[in-house]
């Protein structure tokens, strides 16, 4: 998983930086590729880290390998805007897999919020639950390698987050920077897979 995810921020990196060709490589030669392998090794079977709902695995494997190609022939024609979306429907589809075996981490929680309070109508309670989720969630890879940054960019957004939720509604400027913080904070700590 850790091989899909570091192609997939590279990948990401590469579209915003507006060099579609080398996104459409990174992607092809290192996501695809192990989406492809994953798939022909795992489709009938599952991994024991999703034991505690194996039944999801198979049909999210399946899933994956579609949303997968689809990807890449948007990549491969240079459709920057249907590839950043196709991009973001892989995020969601792993997100959705931690949530069913109960195996999700920082990360997910980071994005969780981060899709949350992008939405065109914030949900104060659903937000606040999200944040209380994330406290005592176990930490993703990066956030363990990276504790210290992880401590620091947590406590950042954090500022941000305690300012904006503590009136019963997201004034319009507050919630303009509230994105921002948690994008900045998405993009370091929930951008990731795992």
């Amino acid at each position: 998983m850790k091989s899909l995810s570091d192609s997939y921020v590279k990948t990401l990196e590469l579209l915003k930086a507006n060099k579609l060709e080398e996104a459409s490589k990174e992607f092809t030669e290192n996501f695809v590729a192990v989406v492809k392998k994953l798939f022909s090794e795992t489709e009938n079977t599952y991994p024991p880290k999703f034991s505690k709902n194996s039944d999801c695995w198979c049909t999210w494997v399946r899933e994956l390998y579609k949303i997968t190609v689809t990807t890449d022939k948007v990549l491969k024609k240079n459709e920057v805007e249907n590839a950043t979306k196709m991009l973001s429907m892989l995020r969601e589809h792993f997100y959705k897999l931690h949530i069913q075996t109960k195996t999700e981490k920082t990360n997910d929680y980071i994005y969780a919020f981060y899709v949350s309070v992008n939405k065109d109508t914030q949900d104060l309670k659903e937000l606040k639950s999200i944040q209380e989720q994330l406290d005592k969630a176990e930490l993703s890879v990066k956030a363990k390698s990276n504790e210290e940054d992880y401590k620091k960019a947590k406590s950042e957004w954090l500022n941000k987050v305690n300012e904006s939720l503590k009136a019963d509604k997201i004034a319009p400027e507050s919630l303009t920077s509230l994105q921002q913080v948690t994008e900045k904070f998405y993009n370091e700590f929930g951008i990731q897979f795992e």
